[in-house]
């Protein structure tokens, strides 16, 4: 069964949120994988309950799941207990974003307006807040993305989207 689940947990890593550039297991969506003979059970959440993609993304992870081989059905399950937050996110994910902690020395940098390095053109030129957390830019770094070809950015402390 463990390689079966390992199997399952490559075939979620292949589907990613399209308003956060990870995939669904290492989001740390995933709450809980069960197998049982040729069915499995997932137990998952999202970033947050009003998330616009739930419905696409539970039909993705149900899709994925059940093109493993040996999996016949997938059922689903959501839960926003425990909530979802950034910790989930798995390390590597957050190396891949640049999500990692901040050093207290680069912190007093970002304060100072320079986005963690003495480069000229990673200079803030206007302070952005998080509108769901309302941390500054000038605090944490953005992450800027795409959305439906509208430029959005991604908040390294709370992983909202705005």
């Amino acid at each position: 069964m463990a390689v079966l689940k390992e199997e399952i947990i490559k075939a979620l890593q292949e589907v990613y949120d399209p308003e956060i550039p990870i995939n669904v297991y290492d989001l740390g969506l995933i709450y809980d994988i069960t197998v049982t003979g040729d069915k499995a059970r997932v137990l998952m959440t999202f970033t947050s309950p009003s998330c616009p993609t739930t419905e696409y993304l539970k039909s993705m992870v149900q899709e994925a799941v059940e093109n493993v081989e040996e999996i016949n059905s997938c059922e689903i399950t959501v839960t926003f207990e425990p909530a979802w937050n950034p910790e989930r996110i798995s390390p590597e994910a957050r190396e891949e974003l640049g999500f990692l902690d901040i050093p207290k020395e680069k912190e007093d940098l970002a304060v100072k307006g320079v986005y963690l390095e003495n480069d000229p053109s990673k200079m803030y030129t206007k302070e952005k807040l998080c509108f769901n957390c309302g941390v500054s830019d000038k605090e944490r770094p953005l992450f800027q993305t795409f959305y439906k070809d509208e430029q959005t950015y991604l908040c390294t402390k709370c992983i909202g989207k705005f």
